[in-house]
């Protein structure tokens, strides 16, 4: 047992046996115990670096018990009363001052202003009513000498104070302690120790301590010292809860008992006739207080509530709600919508604790760049608008120059988690008029920011309404065209340059009414590539199967980055190559740069599909993240060069040459696309590039004809076409 404990029982040993000491035993008993508290809170002083003050407070006030417990003992063993009574009072007067001001300031910084101050007033006022109607009521009418008791009345009304101090401090912080649990026993106990001390005054103790005031005031002090001596746990700074949660359900029956202890006491003095002054004035003044903090509690909840309903919980800002009610009240200015390019990475890669650190971060910029300038609100995800002044939307400017200084914000790179990141924004502008739906058509700006390729601002047109109901018309269509088969699988061959052989082929999705660069994108937005990619993907599968059957071919299938972020991207590719019965090696999955960096669903699908057999194309390569990382560490098998290479002519050779070194060395089969003429094909056998796709090899086909071209996909394939 460690030497701590040994002391804690030491000490209620004490406690056990003041009551059947004479008095100056009791005395000689607080003053020891006291003195004890007090040294052990000057060196929990010493040591605490968070909270020091408290325990100065609550050393100094336990040692002015000490040395009144000291004078009262030696008093006692001369055989004299103790003289001075009055200094005496008043020392015991500030050492309860002392306790309750070490109370208050262990609760200090826990919260708002007012946190825990209406419970515990609630409590004190519920405590005093109770106090005097069942005790001192009943004997201060009866007392022969009211004025030789003021002093000792003095007593309860300051355990009011120290009741408030330790009940604050338990509704405030967030995880009750072993320290709080015994000042809180430390108060209770000086409470009974002075009612029952009242009580023995009354009935001519004078001094002398009653049995139960001396096991209390004992209590007391003992508590108050194994409180500064007992190890404070790490202060992780979570765990706190909201003002006034801890006693949430005390706190309501007591507003309840407060006035119907009022109603039961003024029922009985009228029953037995006896009113004075005081007992009207008091009970209707505590219930008045409690109904007076009862409103304040609901304005602040109310307040509180409103702040809550107002700001975003993560970074403080004002909402969507806020800026709406914003909106309402001014036609100046311009709105700024912002959104954070392709942030579903960071969170991806490193997690959603890194990403809410970034977003606080970004905040906290996006503040000062527009700090007497406008109003900045988060609307959720990774997405802020700023309703700027009047003096921020100069036209001349193009209405984007608070934008452009947002964007340039955004892209000082961040530090989260050790990892520095660099972001871009798109933003969409929006000048304020007398029109509605401001925040919508800044939505189209974004928008149309973000097809535009990103990292820019955009200011809204009412040509981009039109071209966003195009698109949802669109959309709409494309539904349909799914539920009536309207959509059909073209087919585009890729050529072996050496020898002039189709290898496989890519199967593209066309739809009669509409071109792909405009039915693609918005089946990418409205979700409807996930339907439309399985189609494709079941349709090609079929399609190439008899043909990898008789030719060996295989089928190069285009994957969205939706496509790969569903849970079951991988059994949706198995059971498309099951019910074909193509083989998994004779499937390509062609994929963007981006979607391998940082989504870690995707490249974990790409994993498990490579060791069923399927092979990984990476599309328009050098236009994108272009990383020589993910080249060596994902899961890829093919790069496909972007066709912008071949426009330049010849200046692109070094260009291509290293591309096709670079994948070569890392074990990678190239593919160039957009070949359109003998010479661009001549150019990448020299450059020992592996495979060919474009026009000059043969154009997209539907199924049928691709069959056709199949059976006769000898070396006289290149013959008719300027053989390199």
């Amino acid at each position: 047992m460690s030497n701590a404990r040994w002391a804690l029982l030491a000490g209620l040993l004490l406690v056990a046996v003041a009551p059947w000491l004479p008095a100056s035993g009791q005395e000689v008993t607080y003053a020891v115990l006291a003195s004890v508290a007090s040294g052990t809170a000057f060196r929990r002083a010493r040591r605490d670096r968070a909270r020091p003050a408290a325990w100065w407070l609550l050393g100094a006030g336990t040692a002015i018990g000490a040395a009144c417990g000291a004078a009262r003992a030696f008093a006692f063993l001369i055989g004299a009363e103790p003289a001075g009574k009055s200094v005496l009072d008043a020392a015991y007067f500030g050492m309860y001052g002392l306790v309750g001001a070490a109370l208050l300031t262990l609760a200090a910084g826990r919260g708002p202003r007012l946190a825990g101050v209406v419970e515990a007033g609630v409590v004190v006022c519920t405590a005093a009513l109770l106090g005097w109607f069942v005790l001192y009521d009943p004997l201060i009418h009866e007392a022969g000498n009211w004025d030789g008791m003021r002093a000792v009345v003095a007593y309860p009304l300051l355990d009011l104070v120290l009741i408030f101090s330790v009940v604050r401090l338990v509704t405030v912080v967030g995880r009750i302690t072993a320290t709080h649990v015994f000042l809180l026993v430390a108060i209770v106990a000086a409470t009974v120790a002075d009612s029952a001390y009242f009580i023995s005054v009354y009935h001519g103790g004078a001094w002398h301590d009653p049995a139960i005031s001396a096991a209390g005031w004992s209590l007391f002090h003992l508590m108050l010292g194994t409180a500064a001596g007992y190890p404070a746990p790490p202060d992780t700074g979570q765990g706190r809860i909201a003002p006034g949660r801890g006693v949430g359900g005390l706190y309501a029956t007591l507003v309840v008992i407060s006035p119907a202890v009022t109603a039961v006491a003024f029922l009985l003095d009228m029953s037995e006739r006896q009113f004075d002054t005081i007992d009207v004035v008091l009970p209707m003044t505590i219930t008045s207080v409690v109904g007076a903090l009862l409103v304040l509690r609901l304005n602040h909840t109310q307040h509180r509530m409103t702040r809550l309903a107002l700001h975003d919980q993560l970074t403080g800002l004002p909402n969507r709600v806020q800026l709406e009610l914003w909106l309402a009240r001014t036609r100046r200015g311009s709105l700024l919508v912002l959104d954070l390019d392709d942030f579903k990475h960071v969170n991806d890669s490193l997690g959603h604790a890194a990403g809410d650190a970034l977003l606080v971060t970004l905040a906290g910029r996006l503040r000062a760049v527009v700090d007497g300038r406008g109003q900045l609100a988060r609307l959720g995800g990774d997405e802020f608008a700023i309703l700027a002044d009047a003096a921020e939307s100069d036209p001349a400017a193009g209405g984007t120059g608070l934008a452009d200084r947002v964007r340039d914000a955004v892209r000082e790179p961040v530090d989260v988690a050790g990892h520095p990141l660099h972001l871009t924004a798109s933003v969409g502008v929006r000048r304020l008029d007398r029109s509605a739906g401001a925040l919508g058509d800044a939505d189209l700006a974004l928008y149309a920011a973000k097809a535009a390729g990103k990292d820019r601002a955009v200011v809204y047109e009412a040509a981009l309404r039109e071209t966003r109901l195009r698109r949802l018309a669109v959309v709409e269509r494309l539904r349909t065209a799914l539920v009536t088969d309207e959509i059909t699988v073209h087919y585009q061959p890729i050529v072996t340059l050496r020898t002039g052989c189709v290898d496989a082929v890519e199967a593209l999705v066309r739809w009669q009414s509409t071109p792909p660069d405009a039915f693609i994108p918005a089946a990418e937005d409205s979700g409807l590539i996930v339907p439309l990619g399985d189609r494709v993907l079941r349709a090609a599968c079929r399609a190439a199967a008899p043909w990898h059957d008789r030719h060996g071919t295989s089928v190069t299938v285009n994957v969205s980055p939706r496509q790969l972020r569903e849970p079951d991207f991988a059994v949706m590719v198995r059971r498309a190559l099951l019910d074909s019965g193509l083989p998994a090696t004779a499937l390509i999955l062609e994929i963007t740069e981006g979607v391998l960096v940082g989504s870690a669903l995707a490249i974990a699908h790409l994993h498990e599909l490579r060791q069923d057999g399927v092979r990984v194309a990476v599309d328009d390569f050098g236009t994108g993240y272009s990383s020589l990382a993910y080249l060596r560490d994902l899961p890829i098998d093919i790069l496909k060069i972007d066709r912008s290479f071949l426009r330049s002519g010849p200046a692109s050779r070094p260009m291509v040459r290293s591309v096709v070194d670079l994948a070569h060395g890392l074990g990678l089969v190239t593919v160039t696309e957009g070949v359109e003429t003998a010479a661009q094909a001549a150019m990448l056998v020299e450059l020992g590039c592996d495979k060919g796709q474009g026009w000059h090899f043969g154009r997209p086909s539907p199924a049928g004809q691709m069959s056709a071209l199949l059976e006769n996909r000898t070396g006289a394939w290149l013959t008719d076409r300027e053989t390199p």
